[in-house]
């Protein structure tokens, strides 16, 4: 027996081998742990009658496993020193769990317990609401007895604090019935007014830390802290329950990971591990170095197909500031900016992205190679794909969508125009509207101008390049452009003032242009730059023109040559627009103007004469401030990916069912209505159908809607219809409801009789729209008007005519 104890009379550790043969000689009857824990506890007294046998000095062992309940042996100066607390638990089924079974040696006892990882903080946090302790409590045992009879209490649990020591007895003497609340008794030692002393903060786990990590899910931790301290005193200190913004951030990053299925710490082998498990599908190819992860899932497909069958619009761009850098190698090496690409589609009713990259290169073979990938899907090029003034992404798509270069597909649009040749790519390529203007506002010789009207004026001239839709009105506008900033005088050559120099010609020319008139070309005079003899204009940038030298630079060469000699002409005043160092830049931009003007839209058959990414960067509007609203940005590449991927498949399923919505609706027969109605269009973005109207209780029946009345493709006066109210005008009303508006007429002259008829029967007949049927203002009251005014007072036509569809739309509203 002396070898239980070591030479300091301390009892051997239970790994010790002597336990083992205590448990051989004794024929397994005991364990060697069980053996173990009797003798350490000095159960039975067998630790003192051994240490006796043995000749050692009794020693009293302390246990380190505390006893459930409160011993006899308690002092009474410790008791007196603590406090009795009344604590009541609302459900008491939330901490208690039912019978679990226990087997020893083929044996089944049954236990009653409390739910792990739960019952602490449920008794803690009431604890400490009701009577704000400062201790951080811990708590060791929770024990409940079936059988009161048999026992002092029916539950009993233990707590000490961490940082005073002070322990804490809670006992419950009867069971709750179902549906009442559990009754505490607490023993332990007031502490209140000890605060400072304990800055310990208790341990976020188990069934409250996913609570939290689920509150944090859409908020951020510091919101989170505001929220629990609304009740707190002002003068009091945070309780131990207060978490600190690293543990609650851990707190939300753990439980995001596990919703999502992130389990590796490394991101690109967790792709890898997601590619073939959760994702698989989804998720194409993974690149480590450098980074490339395409992405697309199959509903993505679906929809690409359906919209290809007619003609279909791709708005492709890339951003950043989503996915952080990758760490490389033991040196701690980073990675290259990380950006996000997409690939989106837009219908009438919202626009969806169809394939993803985000990837640590950004050259033109690497995004070509993202879409070819995701074309070898069985998918076909789009009609149209749109992208901004980027080299890399214009280079990818001819690449991709056509097969060809970026010059050649430019040369193969120019000789198209021109009437060289007859083959068109097969894809219309274009470049954003904004972009375009962005891009020139940003020149450095514009950004310098300190008189706003001056780069107004060149901005409004370059918007109408943009919006030329033939070869030939490109080439004036341009012409004029280049002539008016390259001119140092305009006004007039002779001292008559009867001929303008073509810098005055051209600058009324563009300014007529920007204000809607039409221009009389013949009548202007105009150079005519193909007749012109160009061997002595001095050419003063000759370095400037592109070595490559094909039809495009030669077509733009030949404008600049025209214009420099239309500017060469002198007027007899200084021009307030001579910027000759913005030619440079037009000319340079304009190498590329198949692309950003509106030349090739009826060659491609294109029904869009303005190209806007605008779907694009809606989606990534609402990526970055709606679905990763609540997540910090940037971040690691799997996570991003992921939830990424479940925000496009919901998306998917909602923008399918109004694809196939809309595809019905256009397959089902026209029903037979009149001619106004067929032009309102309504402008409720939620109310797509009629099965989306809302008839709660029959009061759907007559929806008031506003309704837009389109004539000639333009968007007409917006105004509210009712059917109670458009029944119940009169004649009498509308009369005079017209003599007060034409009270205001201006005076003016009409002078043949044919023509006074004339307006006057073309404009009184109008018609307006009142849930889904047209309504005719009464025309006898309103052609009275409009002979007695003419009559009396000879009214410009022009005149007559606005004042009358003021009146119809005053009618209207008054309706």
């Amino acid at each position: 027996m002396h070898l239980l104890f070591n030479d300091d009379h301390i009892l051997r550790p239970i790994s010790d081998q002597v336990w083992v043969d205590l448990s051989v000689a004794l024929q397994y009857k005991m364990s060697a742990k069980t053996i173990y824990i009797a003798v350490y506890q000095n159960r039975h007294d067998w630790q003192n009658k051994i240490k006796h046998l043995l000749g050692i000095q009794n020693q009293q062992n302390v246990s380190p496993i505390e006893t459930e309940s409160t011993s006899s042996s308690s002092s009474t100066e410790e008791n007196n020193n603590k406090k009795l607390f009344n604590l009541t638990i609302p459900d008491f089924s939330n901490i208690l769990v039912s019978s679990v079974p226990y087997k020893s040696k083929g044996n089944i006892r049954y236990y009653d317990i409390l739910k792990p990882g739960t019952w602490t903080d449920i008794i803690n946090d009431a604890f400490l609401a009701n009577y704000k302790l400062p201790c951080c409590f811990i708590y060791k045992r929770g024990k409940v007895n079936k059988d009161i009879s048999k026992s002092k209490h029916y539950l009993t649990f233990q707590a000490t604090c961490k940082e005073c020591k002070n322990d804490l007895f809670g006992w419950s003497d009867a069971k709750p019935k179902p549906g009442e609340p559990l009754h505490l008794c607490i023993l332990t030692k007031n502490t209140v007014g000890d605060e400072i002393n304990h800055t310990t903060k208790r341990p976020l786990k188990g069934t409250k830390r996913k609570m939290v990590g689920y509150e944090l899910s859409t908020d951020v931790p510091s919101n989170w802290r505001r929220k629990q301290v609304k009740d707190l005193d002002f003068g009091r200190i945070s309780p131990p329950n207060l978490y600190k913004n690293n543990v609650l951030s851990k707190t939300k990053q753990d439980y995001i990971d596990k919703s999502l299925g992130v389990i590796n710490r490394n991101s690109i082998d967790s792709l890898i591990e997601l590619k073939h498990t959760s994702q698989a599908g989804n998720i194409q190819h993974i690149g480590s170095d450098p980074a490339i992860i395409h992405y697309w899932t199959n509903h993505q497909l679906v929809i690409y197909k359906d919209i290809t069958k007619k003609y279909s619009r791709l708005f492709i761009d890339a951003t950043g500031s989503l996915v952080k850098k990758i760490k490389r190698t033991s040196l701690k090496l980073l990675s290259g900016d990380i950006f996000l690409y997409e690939a989106v589609v837009n219908e009438g009713f919202g626009q969806i992205p169809v394939t993803q990259m985000i990837s640590e290169k950004h050259d033109s073979i690497t995004i070509s190679y993202w879409l070819d990938m995701w074309l070898r899907c069985g998918l076909s090029a789009p009609s149209e794909a749109i992208s901004d003034y980027s080299r890399a992404l214009l280079m990818a798509m001819c690449k991709s969508f056509c097969n060809l270069s970026f010059q050649s597909y430019l040369d193969e649009c120019f000789s198209v125009i021109t009437g060289e040749k007859d083959k068109l790519p097969s894809c219309y390529i274009r470049i954003d509207v904004s972009h375009m203007i962005k891009t020139f506002c940003r020149l450095k010789c514009l950004c310098g101008i300190k008189k706003k009207c001056l780069k107004e004026f060149y901005v409004r001239c370059f918007r109408l390049l943009l919006t030329s839709t033939d070869l030939h009105t490109f080439k004036n506008v341009l012409t004029a452009f280049m002539t008016v900033m390259l001119s140092e005088t305009d006004g007039w050559i002779d001292e008559t003032e009867n001929q303008e120099n073509p810098s005055e010609k051209y600058r009324v020319y563009l300014i007529n242009l920007m204000k809607a008139i039409p221009a009389d070309e013949t009548s202007n005079n105009y150079p005519d730059c193909d007749t012109q003899d160009n061997e002595d204009i001095g050419i003063e940038n000759a370095d400037d023109i592109d070595e490559s030298s094909n039809s495009i630079t030669q077509f733009i060469q030949d404008i600049e040559n025209c214009s420099k000699l239309n500017a060469s002409v002198k007027g007899n005043r200084m021009s307030a627009y001579f910027l000759p160092e913005l030619a440079k830049d037009v000319k340079r931009i304009c190498k590329h103007f198949p692309l950003w003007t509106a030349v090739m839209q009826h060659i491609f058959n294109s029904p869009f004469k303005i190209a806007t990414s605008a779907p694009v960067e809606s989606d990534f509007n609402e990526l970055k401030n709606l679905i990763l609203r609540h997540a910090s940005r940037p971040m690691t590449a799997d996570r991003f990916i992921l939830r990424h991927i479940q925000s496009i498949d919901s998306n998917s399923k909602l923008f399918r069912s109004s694809q196939l919505r809309n595809s019905a609706i256009d397959k089902s027969p026209t029903t037979t209505i009149s001619s106004v109605e067929s032009d309102c269009v309504s402008n409720n973005p939620f109310l797509s159908s009629d099965d989306d109207i809302e008839n709660w209780r029959g009061k759907g029946e007559e929806p008031i809607t506003s309704l837009t009345l389109k004539s000639n493709n333009k968007r007409q006066k917006i105004f509210p219809t009712s059917k109670d109210t458009a029944t119940k005008i009169e004649s009498e009303a509308n009369t005079n409801i017209a003599k007060q508006l034409f009270d205001n007429l201006s005076s003016s002259s009409i002078s043949d009789d044919n023509e006074e008829i004339t307006f006057i029967d073309t404009f009184s007949n109008s018609q307006i729209i009142h849930k889904s049927k047209t309504s005719e203002i009464p025309n006898n009251d309103i052609q009275g008007v409009l002979k007695k005014k003419v009559k009396d007072q000879k009214a410009d036509p022009q005149s007559i005519c606005n004042q009358h569809l003021r009146l119809n739309e005053f009618y209207v509203i008054e309706t």
